[in-house]
């Protein structure tokens, strides 16, 4: 990610439009957000000031965002201030990551008073500071910074405000030459990359944009600077005049990289040294960029957090169970001495008439051995004979007893196991919070998952399922199921008898289905392509050779009470399926 000072600049020109937009209404979602609801010519809009370090940036947005119902205190002071006031101007700090918003507004007596709305993004040192522009005094800020917290820079109320401690840095939109270029390179250690050196040299850059500077240059981008020379040196300044260039005319690309439709890095300029596995998008404006950037953070955000509390109800599970199954196999394991418990209650029957009354152990000769050897049996004085007798054989039916029963336990948990096995893999396969509500839909059905806040009798909404859809070489439609409760569906509701159905030989993964479209015989490259597509989405991703059994839909059955995604089939055949790269790059796999 950069929102860096050079993407700051560009954005503070696009704010210029908004200079004269009353401020109608202020909002702090959060900790780290603020919004101005602003209104020009009869048309609003919301001023987003996010410093979150994982989710930093600036932008005017039409989107809602939910508030809370009590506004925070740093809220309350905003609205005491600026509510009703008039924005006059937005101010860069040179290069840096400091953005002034001035305001007019009025004070109680109706005096007109100007404020600063200063928004620092400094990664974790990030603030909204509201400022006194008269009197150069903090009014208050959504994070105070005391003396114990810092000694140097104090954010608090009644405190002069002093700006960020600028560093010596050339800035790129003033003028530099080629000789004062090259003399900061000099003066840097001889080891350290160009890409650092660009950072290190001018204000306002990114390491992403120093990257992008030196890999257009011509250059690797991990060169250390005593690996260049002059002409090495002259291409790099070159394309910082380049730079300063697109930023004097304001001749902007807004870009942004996705992967998985998640945003992995951003500019003001076109990012032409990324993967070209990443998918670029760009856009009319650095506004509307950091506006899509900051909503897909958001959303990832909230899949991740999501995705990890479903994941540890499942991870606690498959504890529990793992605990139940090693608990059953002792008990299981244990049984295995029941007989000689059986033995010893017959041999003391067969030679009852000899033991006489308060004896401790008798030797005796064991004929259930082939060797006819003697075993020592413990007696309880205090019994008869024929109680000591009936005390092992009570003993060694209560361990038979306790073995049945823990190995019916054992097929119940080894079920259950394999459920959350499966579970889990849908879990890992999820890509976005509609697969994610799918599996938590599952999850309260299963009543592996209750939250409090769930409200009682409300209408289930109606699920529109929708599976991976490919179409193999043969042009055959290959679908795959993103979990278990998709598996059902596109199994037992959504395909015909005579679809061919696949899953992995034991192991947790999707079911796959290829669409016979009226063909009477499916060709062998689309049974081997959707064979692939099952050891692929499966928990056997990785591994070569994984076995893929395949039958008729016709064939395949659900049992009475079993668990989403479990099947019963038969007719089935075996084949053995490796995802090749070939095969991965044809149908955009990983």
């Amino acid at each position: 990610m950069a929102f860096d000072g050079i993407v700051l600049h560009t954005l503070t020109s696009e704010l210029k439009k908004q200079v004269n937009s009353k401020i109608d209404k202020i909002y702090q979602p959060n900790n780290s957000e603020v919004i101005l609801q602003l209104r020009q010519r009869g048309a609003g809009n919301n001023l987003m000031i996010s410093i979150s370090p994982q989710n930093s940036g600036l932008f005017t947005t039409n989107k809602k965002t939910d508030n809370p119902l009590s506004p925070p205190l740093f809220c309350m002071v905003l609205r005491k201030h600026l509510q009703g006031g008039k924005i006059v101007d937005f101010k860069q700090l040179y290069l840096d990551r400091v953005l002034i918003i001035s305001i007019e507004a009025h004070d109680e007596m109706g005096h007109t008073k100007y404020v600063e709305l200063i928004c620092e993004f400094m990664g974790k040192h990030s603030n909204i500071i509201l400022a006194d522009k008269s009197k150069n005094t903090i009014i208050d800020s959504i994070k105070r910074i005391p003396p114990s917290i810092s000694s140097r820079r104090q954010i608090l109320p009644g405190v002069t405000y002093t700006a960020p401690q600028k560093e010596a840095k050339l800035l790129l939109t003033s003028f530099f030459s080629e000789e004062e270029f090259s003399t900061r390179l000099l003066e840097l250690p001889i080891d350290t990359p160009l890409s650092k050196c660009l950072v290190n040299i001018f204000e306002g850059f990114s390491p992403l944009l120093a990257t992008e500077v030196v890999y257009r240059a011509g250059l690797y981008i991990h060169t250390p600077m005593d690996k260049c020379g002059q002409i090495e040196i002259s291409k790099l300044y070159q394309q910082l005049l380049a730079l300063k260039s697109i930023v004097e005319k304001q001749q902007y690309t807004p870009t942004i990289a996705l992967k998985r439709k998640e945003p992995k890095a951003f500019s003001c300029i076109a990012l032409t040294h990324l993967n070209p596995s990443y998918q670029v998008e760009q856009f009319n404006s650095t506004n509307e960029l950091l506006s899509e950037v900051y909503f897909l953070k958001k959303r990832q955000s909230k899949f991740n957090s999501f995705h990890h509390k479903l994941s540890q109800i499942v991870k606690s599970e498959l504890d529990k169970s793992k605990k139940k199954l090693s608990i059953q196999n002792e008990v299981i394991s244990n049984s295995k001495t029941a007989d000689k418990y059986r033995i010893m209650g017959e041999l003391i029957t067969s030679n009852i008439y000899q033991i006489k009354p308060g004896t401790k152990k008798i030797n005796v000769t064991n004929f259930y051995d082939p060797e006819q050897g003697e075993m020592e049996i413990e007696l309880k004085p205090e019994l008869t004979p024929s109680a000591n007798a009936q005390q092992y054989f009570k003993t060694y039916n209560k361990k038979k007893k306790a073995a049945h029963m823990a190995a019916q336990q054992k097929n119940i948990i080894e079920s259950h196991f394999n459920y959350l096995e499966s579970l889990k893999h849908s879990l890992d396969q999820a890509e976005n919070l509609t697969d994610l509500s799918e599996i938590e839909l599952e999850m309260r059905e299963q009543k592996l998952y209750n939250p409090i806040s769930e409200k009682t009798n409300v209408k289930k909404k109606k699920i529109e399922y929708s599976p991976y859809q490919f179409f193999s070489s043969s042009g055959l439609e290959i679908k795959v199921g993103k979990n278990n409760k998709q598996n059902d569906w596109l199994t037992l509701k959504a395909s015909n008898k005579e679809d061919l159905w696949f899953h992995t030989k034991d192991i947790p993964g999707a079911h796959v289905v290829i669409t016979r479209q009226g063909q009477e015989d499916i060709d062998q490259e689309s049974v081997n392509e959707a064979a692939m597509f099952a050891a692929y989405f499966s928990k056997a991703k990785y591994s070569n050779q994984v076995p893929v059994d395949f039958t008729q839909i016709k064939y395949v059955h659900k049992p009475s009470g079993a668990k989403p995604g479990m099947v019963i089939y038969t007719n089935q055949k075996t084949i053995f399926a490796s995802p090749s790269e070939d095969f991965l790059k044809k149908f955009n796999l990983e």
